[in-house]
């Protein structure tokens, strides 16, 4: 038992011993820190004045200094002669009220008395204490927190920094701030630019003048086609036909709608004026059997006859090689209709040859007035907006149609249709189709044939605008 408490004795003292050692050490090494790492003043502030008593209205001048120690950064502040500075930074007290600066009289630096030293004094920025600025000739104030940061002193030097250059940024003078750099430093500080004056600009109506130049363009044009008296006519064989054409149209076009109804309806007569300004416009292509379908359902949007006429002009600048008399942009489109039914659904498509369909003009009405027979007025202007946006690609109506064909396959097959019943078929129909099913049906169609893309012949590639064929949008 004596040998053991002996032991225990000995053990503790070795302890003691050891960890007097480590104290020692630690503080032969903080103190060799503090006497070998220099201290570096992060930033010194002029003309920071303290009081001298708690009732007193003096103030020292004195100089606020944030200095990076081997300990930490510590903000210190010692007195100097500096009182010619009519403005300065003040020590608050608790409640943040700021007292009026007096000016102190001016102290040699080594005349400081005794009682102005004590005032000196360096704490750790890890606690927070405010500072204020007076200005009295603009009677403002300006406190800056220095905000505590417990790790990272260099963080706590570079808010410092900025908070003066927030400073800075805000007073104005009258030669302004400018960007100040030297060569010979690592940084600049960048304050508020000159700018030049600013100039007035004014704005007009966009389309003002524009739609004044087309508004008169319309009329003379209109004009032109009113003035031709029935004796010119008689000798103006294609002048007549394609007015005879117009008139014929017009009486059948959307008649059902409330906008085109009634026989003295104001809008037949614009629609009228439309279709044949179009032909003065654009003599060489005429109107043809169609027309009149693109251009209802614009004057009934636009409801003004000029704008719906420019914008049927520029519909047809787009989609004028459907009316093309030897009509080879349509018989294109056929084919590539067909090149796609090959694709997506092969039973069809060889169903189709089998029966001397594959030439798929029981479609032909479909493309040639972009579905307008087919679906109801206010489904055929949300069918166009989908198509006008050349969105999922250019030849999205062709996968509209597409799917069309592609829900019909059993229909077709099972009942052996010829040529004869698939175009009564199609024409049957019109105004049973579910518009939001057809164009999901198509798009997915689409992302189908994307998704396969690398595996797609070329030229179907180049119809869906697909892989190196995709043209760059415009």
């Amino acid at each position: 038992m004596i040998p053991y408490a002996a032991y225990k004795m000995i053990k503790n003292k070795r302890e003691s011993n050891r960890r007097e050692l480590e104290d020692n050490l630690d503080s032969l090494t903080s103190n060799l820190a503090r006497s070998m790492i220099p201290d570096q003043v992060a930033l010194r502030i002029h003309g920071v004045a303290a009081k001298l008593a708690e009732n007193s209205e003096d103030f020292i001048p004195g100089t606020l200094s944030i200095v990076e120690k081997a300990a930490g950064v510590f903000i210190e502040w010692a007195p100097n002669d500096e009182s010619n500075d009519s403005s300065g930074w003040v020590l608050t007290g608790e409640g943040g009220e700021t007292p009026t600066i007096s000016k102190s009289p001016s102290i040699s630096p080594d005349k400081i008395p005794s009682e102005f030293l004590k005032l000196n004094f360096s704490i750790d920025v890890n606690d927070l204490t405010s500072f204020g600025n007076v200005e009295p000739k603009e009677g403002r104030f300006l406190y800056i927190i220095c905000i505590r940061l417990m790790k990272n002193p260099y963080a706590t030097a570079l808010t410092g920094f900025g908070k003066i250059t927030s400073f800075m940024q805000e007073q104005k003078n009258e030669n302004g701030l400018r960007v100040h750099s030297d060569a010979g430093f690592e940084f600049e500080v960048v304050t508020q630019l000159e700018l030049p004056p600013r100039p007035e600009i004014y704005r007009e109506s966009p389309v003002s003048q524009r739609r004044m130049l087309l508004t008169n363009e319309y009329v003379r044009m209109k004009a032109q086609w009113q003035s031709i008296s029935d004796d010119q006519e008689s000798r103006f064989f294609k002048f007549s036909k394609r007015k005879g054409l117009v008139e014929k149209d017009v009486a059948r076009t959307d008649r059902a709608l409330d906008f085109f109804k009634g026989e003295e309806n104001s809008n037949l007569t614009m629609l009228q004026n439309i279709l044949m300004t179009y032909v003065m416009y654009n003599f060489d292509l005429g109107y043809v059997q169609g027309m009149s379908d693109f251009a209802s359902p614009l004057l009934f949007v636009m409801g003004n006859e000029v704008d719906a006429f420019w914008c049927f002009v520029e519909l047809m600048n787009k989609i004028h090689r459907n009316f093309e008399k030897d009509q080879a942009f349509i018989k294109l489109q056929m084919n590539q209709l067909r090149d796609l039914v090959m694709i997506v659904n092969p039973r069809l498509a060889n169903y189709l040859e089998s029966h001397q369909s594959d030439d798929m003009y029981f479609c032909f009405r479909w493309v040639l007035v972009w579905f307008k027979r087919e679906f109801s007025f206010a489904d055929t202007c949300k069918l166009w907006e989908v198509t006008w946006t050349s969105q999922p690609c250019p030849n999205f109506l062709l996968l509209i149609c597409v799917a069309i064909l592609d829900s019909q396959v059993n229909i077709i097959i099972d009942n052996k249709f010829g040529l004869t019943e698939i175009l009564k078929h199609v024409n049957d129909l019109s105004m049973h189709l579910v518009l939001d099913d057809i164009l999901t049906s198509a798009e997915a169609i689409f992302h189908q044939l994307s998704a396969s893309q690398n595996k797609l012949p070329t030229h179907i590639c180049e119809y869906l605008n697909l892989g190196e064929s995709a043209s760059s949008p415009l």
